[in-house]
């Protein structure tokens, strides 16, 4: 058997293992964890005395308290063998899998201390590791140093994060706008596209009134129906919600941010997707050029790094070109999103030597990333860290403007986290889990980039191997990062027939003691030509608006593992030709 690299060896002593290989090690560090903390509340104000005597403890009563402790844990240890093994190779149906063992080091131990990053006042040091860990995925995703953000719990808040500081920037633009159409500086044409206008342009405005000025022309402030009204005294015409344009691609989280911030649903413009699966910069060309026309403007662009459903990668340098020619020419600076709550991890690969599996193009839209105006990152994805941790990320301090708001019990300035954050109260056990991954594992060629290759090694080779099948099974188009989409498809057949076909499989799956998949549906409207290739190859006829796939994600730095008894990617195409035999 041929030996393991001696970095990817020393890479496999930051996870337990499949069987647990580095159990003994890791309890030895999660006592050190507990007994740490025992000691340190031991240390503090040791001199006021037990609020618990040695006769308490001895009590019936007391002890009886915790036997019942005792049983409901045992309990509740039963309950948890029931409970989807993600931490093994088999597991391929969802975007989490094996955990990093620095993470749950320092999340149990940021855990026992409950800190709340709400304010340095509840975390003293937590406020800081997190400012640190912040720098340092700011560093991976090659964003300018001076670059803020703070942690979420998750990927969809993060991203209403961007949408609301997209909007506060519109707010205060557009409410400066008014201002001087009603005082005859500013002609309605112009005005028109004032919302899309930078920070820095409303900055340099001459005169500017003070914030508490602007209230009286503001949407936030004033609320929908009223601010209607004043737009239409001021404008004569009726005011339309700005546009959010995302390509069809992307999470649910963006309908809920668009419905949450009281834009409604019709503010969010689908962009076509190509034959990869990716938003096209010519379709985002056109629905600015279809936004000017209506009069709309644009409150934000977002790009996807890790479509959900199939991983596709949109082209982020391609648009943020597109976005930088639109500003020269119009003045107009699109707040440019790039959610990349999956991928965003793939940045540490872009200086390694070796990024096999990484095309061209997908390498050059993760090197763009750095320039545009606000990031979504998911460390519990690919981060290999628990739930739940997500991470906003803005390009400057400017990017970062928030509403303000008041608590008088809580410190305000650069203290005060709060102040810039949707939630208020904000667990420290990410941040903490992400500072230890990014001190010890590395976000760079060698650490996550390591890796990750593997999984697109792992990816490769199982999509190799589904070859076997393929007088059975179409893939939907290459993967872009580590997800594979297929569906089960004969020569000339129906797609309804297709799509139930599949659907059967999936169920069968469902039932397996050995793989766990999941399902996902691509839309014809949306994916069209993603699907063109599949459809067309086997004459497929289309008689149903949807495809149903199956969907794997290749997570597992333990997939293509040397080591174990099986070949998984083997495995899996043995038990799928069998299930195929069978319907």
């Amino acid at each position: 058997m041929t030996s393991c690299d001696s970095k990817d060896i020393a890479l496999k002593s930051l996870f337990l293992g499949p069987q647990a290989e580095n159990a003994t090690w890791f309890e030895q560090r999660w006592l050190e964890v507990l007994q740490h903390w025992v000691t340190w509340r031991r240390s503090l104000f040791s001199g006021d005395g037990p609020g618990i005597s040695e006769n308490d403890q001895l009590s019936e009563l007391f002890l009886r308290r915790q036997a019942e402790v005792e049983t409901r844990l045992r309990e509740l240890l039963g309950e948890l063998d029931g409970e989807s093994p993600k931490f093994t190779p088999r597991f391929l149906g969802h975007m989490t899998s094996e955990l990093a063992l620095p993470a749950l080091l320092g999340h149990a131990a940021v855990l026992l201390h409950n800190p709340n990053l709400t304010s340095r006042e509840v975390s003293a040091v937590t406020s800081r590791l997190e400012r640190e860990a912040i720098a340092d995925l700011i560093s991976m995703v090659d964003m300018p140093a001076e670059g803020l953000g703070h942690f979420t719990s998750g990927g969809t808040l993060a991203n209403i994060e961007a949408l609301w500081r997209a909007l506060h920037r519109f707010d205060r633009t557009q409410a400066i706008g008014l201002r001087m159409v009603e005082e005859k500086l500013l002609g309605l044409d112009e005005f028109l596209s004032v919302g899309s206008r930078s920070w820095e342009w409303f900055d340099a405005q001459e005169k500017l009134p003070s914030p508490n000025c602007l209230e009286q022309y503001s949407m936030l402030h004033l609320g929908p129906h009223e601010f209607g009204e004043l737009y239409r005294r001021i404008t004569g015409r009726s005011f339309r919600s700005p546009i959010v344009l995302a390509p069809a691609s992307r999470h649910f989280s963006w309908p809920k941010a668009v419905t949450l911030l009281g834009l409604g649903r019709d503010s969010l413009r689908d962009i076509a997707l190509d034959g990869h699966g990716r938003s096209s910069a010519s379709d985002v060309a056109e629905a600015l050029r279809v936004a000017g026309v209506e009069g709309r403007p644009v409150l934000l662009m977002v790009s996807v790094t890790g479509g959900t459903s199939s991983g596709s990668v949109d082209p982020v340098h391609r648009i943020q070109d597109l976005l930088d020619e639109h500003r020269v020419k119009t003045g107009e600076e699109i707040w440019h999103h790039v959610d990349a709550a999956y991928g965003g991890y793939f940045c540490s690969l872009l200086k390694a030597e070796d990024s096999v599996g990484l095309s061209e193009e997908v390498k050059a839209s993760l090197g763009g990333i750095g320039r545009v105006c606000s990031v979504t990152l998911d460390p519990h994805k690919l981060g290999f860290v628990p739930y739940s941790c997500g991470a906003f990320l803005a390009r400057s301090a400017l990017h970062y403007r928030s509403p303000a708001f008041d608590a008088p019990y809580l410190i305000k300035g650069n203290e005060g986290a709060w102040q810039h954050t949707i939630e208020g109260s904000r667990a420290a056990t990410g941040a903490v889990a992400t500072w230890m991954t990014c001190k010890t594992i590395g976000l760079g060629a060698d650490g996550y980039g390591r890796i990750l290759r593997r999984d697109l090694v792992a990816t490769q080779n199982l999509t190799t191997e589904l070859l076997r099948a393929r007088d059975s099974v179409s893939i939907l188009g290459p993967a872009d990062l580590n997800v594979i989409c297929f569906f089960l498809a004969r020569q000339k057949e129906s797609l309804r027939a297709c799509n139930e076909r599949t659907l059967r499989c999936f169920q069968e799956f469902l039932k397996s003691p050995n793989f766990s998949v999941s399902k996902t549906e691509f839309s014809l409207q949306s994916y069209a030509r993603h699907a063109c290739l599949s459809l067309v190859e086997k004459g497929i006829e289309v008689d149903d608006g949807k495809i149903t796939c199956i969907r794997l994600v290749l997570m597992n730095p333990f997939f293509s593992s040397r080591e174990t008894a099986v070949r998984y990617e083997c495995l899996f195409v043995d038990e799928l030709l069998a299930i195929i035999s069978r319907l």
